[in-house]
């Protein structure tokens, strides 16, 4: 994970559910070519291992031999070590790691959680190209990736050195992204798309990993699921055997559509005639291929992703307004998103599914559904044939780089929209390229060479998804406009009513309740959102329908909108799966809240707050707890801990200067307040208070000030407005306070409070 989304995370408010991903995530393996157990919480696993497949499957095995998947994670010898151990050095600001040899083994000295300089053995490497990561065993059982990475490229392209995963930020020991902290966690966060057959397994009372897998790569039955009963089968077909896949296998990958492609006379694209069924090479994929939390440990290959994760929104920071991959979100998302899904496109359409390399080199990619006399010409790339621009990726699938040197390509396959980003804030692929030239040149550049032809323009959910992050009021009808299109794909739709749940609830939830019946899970599950803070009778009426949905993803968010005791078993196991997250403990608490059992959410605050002392979402709702049972000392106490840990929590500052003001503490109260106005400018609510509190104190051109501030930062937001409406109105200066007032209502039109305001600086 990206620096960014560590920090965001970090700054998070303690009153909205805070989750996240958990990308990757392990320790004590199997051995070679023994049947291990796994429990994937319904059911057990058994594994056989590639060696045994491959007495079958010799074509197969041998493609898969060498590729990425293959070399995801491998034991450290003279073959598999790739970077440079011979003495060599790097240092990133004021650390210098050193690498060498003892031996057979291979030696990193560089700082431990204390500072301390200390040699590490490497246990295992991490991937193979274009760079590899090294692992090295630290206490209660886990597994920590080094920060110090080499660059597997070749010389002549800036490889064979070595590099900080992190290049522009230090990253001192107790930083959230030191190496030796929870974010580079192995078991946690990367091992179970780089193993098969993993058990993350992680024992919260000893605060330790017992971690399993049965094979240190992504083998054969990753995919294909465990091959005890395929063997069996295979030794005696007639054999009865449990599995309910095809010849003793758990998944079946067969297209059994009867769907092929075609090239109907006259179309210059094939056509699907029947989508992909069932459509389970997908979901494997998707499995790791996508940013997801997990919701069981140890997932079994087969079902479908929402039964063993839930996948992340389109939302800031991750994406980009517009959709276009920003954050480290990999590619599932984005394929969501591409007519190419809808069309039937399937990961093995492009890449070989054992050896992952691409079914034809460079544009004849594409060509084998588009004709290349209509799209490989310079009439439609507007480049000269054979140059970098005239490459479809250039144009469809633009790419971002990640850990530094890892070039990762955008698989919505959109068409390029420079139009767009004056109103999105998006990049192009257009100015990616021509980095000289504008948005609105190249606009123009495509309407000229399709004769002023303006059609490419069509309509995009990304202006509304924009207004949406950006607080602007009348974006909420447009976003359920989105939710309830059934044009726009379901992960557009559900990541709109997701962003809608901030709306007012006459907005919110008839849109949402009508969603919740629609056939796309993602549509359901963001409708979700939308009930979260209504009345119980609204939720037990309307949500306690989803308790029975087909997908657990839904059925677990229904459960903890419900908050009931009985019929909770899998959201209770989706907290467990996650346990060694400080904010799975907070969203536990939460529930716990939520079902009335206040020692259950204290003791979850609390332990969430043991995990990271600087948790402010944590914090701020376990002080808030203590409010609501009168011990605002103990709040206090727990908020004046987090600022020593986190000087700049926002939330954390917001809350006690609300402490202090019900303390009677009115003049700290105002500079805590103050401070988290400043260390949160995003954040209008942050501003409106500590206006409040100044007019409140008598400092009323003080309030005046950070209110007129803040609506420049925020000039849609119905609270700051509209109480710097009232300030000026108080203060005499109506033709101030007329102006504001008609503002106001423009932006919330018969708002029945702005109406009377603008009333009252009439009268």
């Amino acid at each position: 994970m990206r620096a960014v989304g560590i920090r965001v995370l970090a700054a998070c408010l303690g009153a909205a559910m805070i989750v996240l991903l958990a990308r990757c995530g392990d320790h004590a393996p199997g051995e070679s070519g023994k049947i291990v157990t796994a429990s994937t919480g319904h059911k057990s696993a058994r594994y056989v291992g590639a060696a045994r497949c491959a007495s079958c499957h010799p074509t197969e095995h041998a493609l898969w031999q060498g590729s990425h998947h293959d070399l995801a994670m491998q034991e450290v010898n003279e073959q598999t070590v790739l970077g440079n151990f011979n003495g060599a050095s790097f240092t990133h600001y004021e650390t210098t790691a050193r690498f060498s040899r003892n031996g057979e083994q291979f030696v990193v000295e560089t700082q431990n959680a204390d500072g301390e300089l200390t040699e590490f053995t490497v246990v295992h490497v991490f991937g193979i190209d274009p760079l590899q990561q090294y692992l090295v065993e630290t206490e209660g059982g886990r597994l920590q990736v080094l920060p110090f990475c080499w660059d597997a490229r070749p010389s002549s392209e800036g490889g064979q050195r070595w590099y900080h995963l992190y290049s522009s930020e230090p990253i001192p020991p107790g930083d959230l992204l030191h190496w030796t902290g929870r974010e580079q966690n192995w078991n946690s966060m990367c091992a179970e798309c780089h193993s098969t057959g993993l058990v993350r397994n992680y024992q919260v009372e000893e605060n330790r990993f017992d971690t399993h897998y049965f094979e240190m790569d992504v083998s054969c039955e990753a995919c294909h699921g465990p091959g005890a009963d395929h063997v069996t089968w295979a030794e005696n077909p007639s054999k009865q055997v449990q599995s309910t896949g095809p010849h003793g296998l758990s998944v079946d990958l067969t297209d059994r559509s009867g769907g092929f492609w075609t090239l109907e006379e006259g179309a210059v694209t094939r056509t699907r005639t029947a989508a992909p069924s069932p459509d389970n090479m997908l979901q494997g994929c998707a499995l790791c291929h996508s940013r997801r939390r997990p919701l069981v440990d140890g997932t079994e290959p087969g079902e479908h992703l929402l039964e063993t994760h839930q996948l992340e929104w389109i939302r800031d920071p991750l994406y980009f307004s517009d959709g276009q991959i920003r954050d480290e979100v990999y590619v599932h998302g984005s394929f969501l998103q591409s007519k190419m899904h809808a069309a039937g496109v399937r990961c093995n359409d492009c890449h070989d599914p054992h050896s992952l390399k691409l079914r034809a080199p460079g544009n004849a990619l594409c060509a084998q559904c588009h004709d290349p006399g209509t799209f490989d010409t310079p009439k439609h790339h507007f480049h000269p044939t054979g140059s970098a621009g005239a490459s479809c990726i250039a144009c469809h699938m633009p790419e971002r780089t990640y850990m530094g040197i890892d070039k990762r390509h955008d698989h919505s396959f959109r068409v390029p929209r420079p139009d767009l980003g004056p109103l999105t804030g998006a990049p192009d692929t257009c100015t990616s390229c021509h980095e000289d030239r504008s948005q609105k040149w190249a606009t123009e550049q495509i309407s000229l060479h399709r004769d002023g032809d303006t059609s490419w323009q069509k309509p995009h959910f990304g202006p509304t998804f924009a207004a949406a992050w950006s607080g602007v009021p009348q974006a909420s009808e447009a976003l359920a406009g989105l939710a309830m299109d059934p044009n726009w794909p379901g992960l557009v739709r559900g990541s709109a009513l997701q962003a809608l749940a901030s709306a007012p609830l006459r907005t919110r939830l008839p849109v949402a309740a009508q969603a919740l019946s629609d056939s796309d899970p993602l549509v359901r599950l963001g409708a979700l959102s939308c009930f979260e803070g209504t009345e119980r009778n609204v939720v037990d009426q309307v949500v306690g329908t989803l308790q029975q949905d087909s997908s657990r993803a839904v059925r677990i968010e229904a459960a903890r909108l419900l908050a009931e005791a009985d019929a909770h078993a899998e959201l209770i196991e989706s907290f467990n799966a996650a346990a060694e997250r400080p904010e799975t403990w907070l969203n536990r608490g939460l529930y716990e809240l939520a079902r009335g059992d206040l020692i259950a959410a204290e003791i979850s605050y609390q332990r969430a707050l043991t995990f990271e002392p600087r948790f402010v979402g944590a914090a701020v709702n376990l002080a808030d707890l203590y409010r609501t049972q009168g011990k605002d000392p103990d709040g206090r106490r727990v908020l004046e801990e987090l600022i020593v840990a986190e000087p700049q929590a926002a939330a954390g500052h917001h809350a006690l200067g609300l402490l202090l003001v019900r303390t009677g503490e009115s003049a700290q109260a105002l500079v805590h307040l103050e401070k988290a106005a400043r260390f949160a400018p995003g954040d209008p609510r942050f501003a409106f208070v500590h206006a409040v509190a100044l007019n409140d104190s008598g400092q009323v051109g003080v309030a005046a000030s950070v209110l007129e501030a803040a609506l420049i930062r925020h000039p849609g937001d119905y609270d700051l407005r509209f109480f710097y409406t009232s300030l000026l109105l108080e203060q005499g200066e109506r033709t101030g306070a007329r102006l504001q007032a008609e503002i106001l209502l423009r932006l919330f039109p018969q708002d029945r409070r702005a109406e009377a305001l603008l009333r009252a600086t009439q009268d």
